[in-house]
């Protein structure tokens, strides 16, 4: 299993080409970091609000991942609640398939896993 560290340098990368673009003003480079970089560009969106805060660092990065995990626990209330099950929710958040590698990695990475976690469970809904 990849350990997170063989595409990062990749996501900060874009990540930081991106914000640059933006705060600079430069549309043009906006648009081209946009729909050719890595990942698709709401990845990159994410970090946004927490690098207005914090500048540009890895930490604000990584901080960024408590976007996706605040919509994993609302993602996973909204099945509890239509499965009438609490225990369904918190077997989905624990599945290795699902959360494991998203909850080791959310903590120290600004990494894809946390993001792909967050779309399986919002489509199960």
């Amino acid at each position: 299993m990849p350990d997170g560290l063989q595409n990062e340098y990749l996501h900060i990368g874009n990540a930081y080409d991106l914000w640059n673009a933006l705060i600079s003003g430069d549309l043009w480079h906006l648009r081209w970091y946009a729909y050719t970089s890595y990942w698709p560009f709401g990845f990159y969106l994410a970090p946004w609000p927490y690098l207005s805060v914090f500048g540009p660092t890895r930490a604000a990065l990584v901080l960024s991942n408590l976007t996706y995990i605040l919509v994993l626990v609302s993602t996973l209330t909204a099945l509890s609640k239509r499965f009438k099950s609490p225990y369904a929710p918190a077997l989905l958040f624990l599945s290795p398939v699902g959360m494991y590698r998203a909850a080791t990695s959310a903590a120290n990475f600004f990494s894809a896993s946390v993001a792909f976690a967050f779309a399986v469970k919002l489509r199960l809904l």
